[in-house]
């Protein structure tokens, strides 16, 4: 494929799209890259620098607006990349896009007290129900604004704040 009328392109997506999984120690303690280190001989400083967008941008010679976050869902996906379109339409003969369809148990919350979207995840129980599983501005980084995790533990959504951090938290909630 001819890459030469384009100036840029774009990703988003989930974790897959964003790196997750080959986030830096001080971001997430159970980083990889010490491992690949050891039995590969081969490291990086974050996964910035290693996730499928910037690869492809080494490759083909483009810039690389990756919007994905760890967690996001579909939905997310659509919204971010909808706005992307919508503040560049004048230059929209000058990209491509590439979308990765997350995982449908993901979904990007919007809520209304807080003013701001939230990624929300389920999971499956021990008879394959779905339940609500955490709900985060951002999972695994470390400059993001106020994190806000929620819980369920019944029916009503968010019922219960779990913890407020400046810090980024990994999201591991075990639920019931």
């Amino acid at each position: 494929m001819n890459f030469s009328k384009y100036k840029f392109f774009y990703v988003n997506g989930c974790s897959y799209t964003e790196g997750g999984g080959l986030e830096e120690p001080s971001i997430r303690g159970d980083s990889v890259i010490p491992h690949y280190e050891k039995k590969y001989g081969v490291t990086w400083n974050n996964r910035t620098e290693v996730n499928y967008g910037t690869r492809l941008s080494n490759l083909i010679g483009l810039k690389c607006i990756n919007q994905a976050k760890c967690g996001a869902g579909t939905d997310r996906v659509v919204r971010t990349t909808y706005d992307f379109i919508h503040e560049n339409w004048k230059d929209r003969h000058n990209f491509f896009i590439i979308l990765e369809n997350p995982d449908p148990s993901r979904s990007d919350v919007y809520l209304n007290d807080l003013k701001d979207y939230f990624i929300v995840n389920s999971r499956n129980n021990e008879n394959f129900e779905k339940i609500f599983s955490a709900s985060v501005r951002e999972y695994f980084n470390n400059s993001f604004k106020k994190p806000i995790i929620f819980m369920k533990k019944n029916s009503d959504f968010g019922s219960k704040t779990i913890t407020h951090s400046m810090k980024s938290l990994r999201v591991m909630t075990e639920i019931l």
